[in-house]
């Protein structure tokens, strides 16, 4: 049996080395060959000799193509696992996930309502995944591992706990609660690791994504703001702080930038990030919902809210950000846009080109806003001067966001059969060798000024 405590391990960060290389290093250096994945299905893809078993909790559609892959190597010792929800923007997409190893076992949460950003329900995924445990460790039992303490290893950080075979569990989308709800279920029976980062989850997506054309459109944003140096601003629905920097950058050492986020998991990772780039003197993140914002009235100069209003109840959110913005003060907003399809400049037949376009997205749900009422709902909340419209952020895959890349990637592909994976995979090479392979989400975006 092997003991960490404290912060173990060394610090490493190289650059340019892929999440999945990453991630084998600290299993290898905390004396761990084969382990149990939970999430991570692209990582486990990339290293299918490491992994015993996966189980996948609401997955999305980009979910498919690793899973297609992890289910070839044939290196499982049993199905994988994967849970999902009954209703919600991912139910349908579990559908994709599913047709990718049809010998996958399926259990469905009844009445619960998933997306990326929702938690999950502990007791019954806890009780699926240790029945998914004990079966994959009856058929090929794993050396039993003692760990306890936290460290970070080649630039992802790790928190162990707990005697048995070793358990890999990777971010859980967005939700706030993680898998601390689920932990106790397993404290006996399972070495529980658990991995984070911002090389891993939507951790990587979000910073990423911030790098690229969407950066660009959020940068022209905060131009609508109109911030001056020594300025005070907010950032709702901060996430990994990708965007709060950027912030701190505008108003520079005497201004000061809250990064408010419901989700402390997504906290912590932005308050290391924003430390090892010294700008933990600029930035406090402070735990808090985009519905209920726990500052008082007018005590900013200008908010920002970035895929927020798509995510919370968009009305009582906008009445927020002008409740804590000073009269004169802006407020801009960007939503995802479910009305203007994902784009590509992809030569594919025609077939293939209207398959695409039919596949399910991340959706909505009820009260949200991810659509062109974002500029009635603006005006209806009072401000005045409101400006902006529709944007698309592009991308390329020569910019070097490898996480980002395979993320569109994993979408294009869901759903598709393997010939045709094959035919978008060989135009993506091809646009790619030629330099011609763009991508695009669309954005729905207003900036106003406080009345």
């Amino acid at each position: 049996m092997a003991v960490c405590a404290g912060r173990g391990g060394s610090r490493v960060n190289e650059g340019g080395v892929a999440a999945a290389d990453r991630v084998v290093r600290l299993l290898r250096q905390l004396g761990i060959q084969r382990a149990h994945v939970v999430q991570g299905v692209a990582e486990a893809a990339a290293h299918p000799e490491t992994v015993a078993s996966l189980a996948l909790i609401a997955p999305a559609a980009s979910a498919s193509s690793p899973l297609h892959q992890l289910a070839r190597s044939r290196r499982l010792v049993t199905p994988p696992l994967i849970i999902h929800s009954e209703a919600g923007p991912l139910s349908a997409q579990a559908t994709l996930v599913l047709a990718a190893d049809p010998d996958a076992t399926a259990v469905v949460l009844r009445g619960y309502v998933s997306a990326h950003w929702t938690d999950t329900r502990a007791d019954q995924i806890a009780a699926a995944l240790l029945t998914h445990l004990a079966e994959a460790d009856r058929r090929s039992p794993l050396p039993k591992l003692r760990l306890a303490g936290e460290g970070e290893i080649a630039g992802i950080s790790y928190q162990a706990r707990g005697s048995g075979p070793p358990v890999i569990f990777f971010p859980l989308h967005l939700a706030p609660s993680q898998w601390e709800p689920v932990l106790p279920a397993f404290a006996e029976h399972y070495c529980t690791i658990i991995l984070g980062g911002p090389h891993l989850g939507f951790a990587s997506i979000l910073e990423q994504r911030a790098e690229g054309g969407y950066g660009a459109v959020v940068d022209e944003l905060i131009d609508a703001l109109r911030l001056a140096p020594g300025g005070v601003a907010v950032d709702v629905g901060c996430g990994t702080g990708a965007l709060t920097r950027r912030l701190a950058r505008r108003v520079g050492p005497t201004g000061r930038v809250v990064g408010a986020d419901i989700n402390a998991y997504l906290l912590r990772e932005a308050s290391a990030i924003a430390q090892h780039q010294e700008l933990g003197d600029v930035i406090a993140f402070e735990v808090g919902s985009a519905e209920a914002l726990p500052f008082p009235d007018g005590r900013f100069d200008a908010a920002l809210a970035c895929t927020v209003l798509d995510e919370v109840d968009a009305d009582r959110g906008l009445a927020e950000l002008a409740r804590v913005v000073r009269p004169g003060g802006r407020v801009a907003v960007l939503v995802r846009a479910v009305d203007i399809p994902a784009w590509d400049s992809l030569p594919l037949r025609p077939e293939l080109r209207a398959k695409l376009a039919a596949r399910p997205s991340a959706g909505v749900t009820a009260g949200t806003c991810a659509d062109p009422s974002l500029y009635r709902r603006f005006r209806a909340a009072g401000f005045a001067h409101v400006t902006m419209g529709p944007r698309f952020a592009i991308d390329r895959p020569e910019d070097g966001r490898p996480e980002w890349r395979d993320y569109y990637e994993g979408l294009s592909v869901a759903g598709l059969s393997e010939a045709e994976a094959a035919e978008w995979r060989a135009a993506a090479a091809q646009a790619s060798a030629e330099h011609s392979f763009l991508w695009a989400f669309g954005y729905h975006c207003a900036v106003g000024t406080k009345v």
